[in-house]
Parts: C-alpha cells; sequence; structure tokens
C-alpha cells in the first residue's frame, strides 16, 4: 500500500444542501398563496364575459411563469465537490474551482434563518456569479475555500 488509497474514500460530492432557509422558501410560498387568494377573488368579483381573451392568457402565462420560479426556487440546491462548485435552480450555474480566483461571502450568522447567504466566486475572465448556499455543511467548505485551505482530496483523482 502506497497510501493514495484514501483518495477512493472521498466522496464525489463533499457537500450538498438547499440553497435557500427553510423560512425564505416558506415566505414565498405564503406570498405566492396569497397573490393566488387575491387573484381568484378578483376573478370572482369580474365577469367573465367581461374579460378578453387575450387578458385571460396573459394571466396564465404570468401564473405558469410565476410557479414555474417557485418551484425552481424552492427545489434549488448548491453543491461542492473538490473540482466544481453547482447550483440548481431556474438556470444550473457550474463552476470549476480552479477558475476561481477570489471568494466573497455574505453570512449575516444572525439572519441567516432571512437572508440566504450568498457566496461570490470570481472567476478567470468570466466575472464574477453569486451562488446561495443556506446549508452549514456547504458553508462550511466555502469558508475552507475562502481562507485558502484545501478541500481533502488526493493526488489519485485520475479519470474524475
Amino acid at each position: 500500500m502506497d497510501g493514495t488509497n484514501n483518495a477512493s474514500a472521498v466522496p464525489s460530492v463533499c457537500a450538498s444542501g438547499a440553497a435557500f432557509p427553510v423560512t425564505l422558501r416558506t415566505l414565498a410560498v405564503v406570498a405566492v398563496l396569497a397573490l393566488g387568494w387575491q387573484a381568484w377573488r378578483t376573478m370572482q368579483a369580474l365577469s367573465l364575459s367581461a374579460v378578453q381573451r387575450d387578458t385571460l392568457l396573459l394571466a396564465g402565462l404570468a401564473a405558469a411563469v410565476l410557479l414555474a420560479g417557485l418551484w425552481h426556487f424552492l427545489s434549488a440546491r448548491t453543491a461542492i465537490t473538490a473540482s466544481h462548485v453547482t447550483q440548481t435552480g431556474l438556470w444550473t450555474r457550474r463552476l470549476a474551482l480552479a477558475d476561481v480566483q477570489r471568494i466573497d461571502i455574505l453570512h449575516l450568522p444572525g439572519l441567516a434563518w432571512l437572508i440566504a447567504p450568498r457566496v461570490r466566486l470570481h472567476t478567470v475572465g468570466r466575472g464574477s456569479y453569486v451562488i446561495h448556499a443556506s446549508d452549514p455543511r456547504v458553508m462550511e467548505r466555502f469558508w475552507l475555500l475562502a481562507l485558502g485551505e484545501q478541500m481533502q482530496h488526493g493526488d489519485g483523482a485520475a479519470g474524475a
């Protein structure tokens, strides 16, 4: 044994978790439900024959966009591996850690239940990207990277 078998024990995902805190996701659902309730009350007050078909189509499209955005907001996840950061959502972002020059972290521990912690990754030649990460394990990995510490990975990462 040459001591490199430790690399095979490294998981492919070092940390993964929800991008937004539970309270913020709950507030988003409550806001959409309140908007839906108000739309329902408005539709009850209007005569459907007085509303043009184009207006109904536009309202239906707006509701579909709103619900799609809510779904992606609720299901957004952030994952960090030894080589990449990925955030799913309306648009999936995948950044190689080798391209990251600087990391800025906005994390207010007392308000993390309301303000999602943000990590700005400044990359080589492509600007910067903001990643949301509310999971403590994911934030710990970002703090380690920001402080210049390497995440545990071995030399046997060939084929990854």
